[in-house]
């Protein structure tokens, strides 16, 4: 029944609407890229279609896609790390009287916020044509009111994440010494060091570009966090050095995870991720990584 929606191959499909800035001047039709959901237009009946099938309110006579089962996996599977909220395609919190489901987004000139309340058969759909965040705070305001207490457990959620954010990383038996690995993304694949020294310091270089610190680290439950400064080739190249967000998990030998680089281009600002893999060298604890090249 969405009958509207649609991956779009132009900068604007017939009918949708013109996109302003936060100033309100009016922005210029653009081909999205990365090829994404930036992509993706759909009317708020199209949206309000995919809130009514995923509360289990069926159209009559139609033949749903997936069964309630398959629906209700979209819903709670999800991963085992702590503070993990994402289901398959849905955040998926549990708080007091049920689960609380979101899916939002926010591109140049548009804004979307899908969240359902499935105890009461509740959806909530705000979109706007504008560059900015209201579509979530506004969506969460009429769900407050239709169900009494949840921007108070919001609050106290947000408050306990970003706690656990903000946990300190400590020298650990765990991680000290050489690990070395590759950041992989599409056509690119790029060397990468982590030292983490006995002194708390966790050095990281990619290829032959200058070592740097890992900033802000973080560790808790075989999660490390941390970001610095860096240059990726990815498919969106920044041509300087920019912002890398690195997210590992530890298993045994190994660290997988993401580098997130965030860059700004003429084109826009951008947030792009690439899988990491390192294991752990054979090198002695605490030796120096190679000098820079030249």
């Amino acid at each position: 029944g969405m009958v509207n929606a649609e991956v779009s191959e132009t900068t604007r499909p017939p009918g949708a609407v013109v996109r302003y800035g936060a100033d309100g001047s009016r922005l210029e039709p653009y081909h999205p890229r990365p090829r994404s959901s930036r992509a993706l237009h759909a009317s708020l009946e199209d949206l309000l279609a995919y809130a009514r099938f995923h509360l289990g309110r069926d159209r009559p006579g139609a033949e749903p896609p997936l069964t309630a089962a398959g629906r209700q996996r979209m819903h709670v599977e999800r991963s085992g790390l702590p503070f993990a909220p994402f289901a398959l395609g849905w955040a998926s919190i549990e708080l007091d009287g049920g689960r609380w489901l979101l899916s939002n987004g926010r591109d140049s000139g548009a804004q979307a916020t899908v969240t359902l309340w499935p105890a009461e058969k509740i959806a909530v759909v705000a979109l706007t044509n504008v560059t900015g965040d209201v579509t979530d705070d506004l969506a969460f305001r009429i769900l407050d009111a239709l169900v009494p207490g949840f921007l108070e457990q919001l609050a106290r959620l947000f408050e306990e994440y970003e706690a656990w954010g903000r946990r300190p990383y400590e020298p650990t038996e765990e991680l000290l010494g050489r690990w070395v690995g590759e950041v992989k993304s599409v056509g690119s694949e790029v060397p990468i060091e982590l030292l983490f020294q006995a002194d708390g310091d966790v050095h990281v270089r990619l290829e032959s570009q200058t070592v740097t610190l890992l900033a802000d680290p973080a560790w808790s439950e075989g999660l490390l966090a941390g970001r610095f400064v860096g240059e990726l080739p990815l498919e969106e190249a920044a041509g300087h050095p920019h912002r890398v967000d690195l997210s590992l998990r530890a298993s045994g030998d190994v660290l997988r995870g993401h580098a997130l680089s965030v860059l700004e281009i003429d084109r826009g600002w951008f947030a792009l991720p690439a899988y990491v893999e390192l294991r752990r060298a054979e090198s002695p604890d605490g030796a120096p990584l190679a000098p820079d090249a030249g």
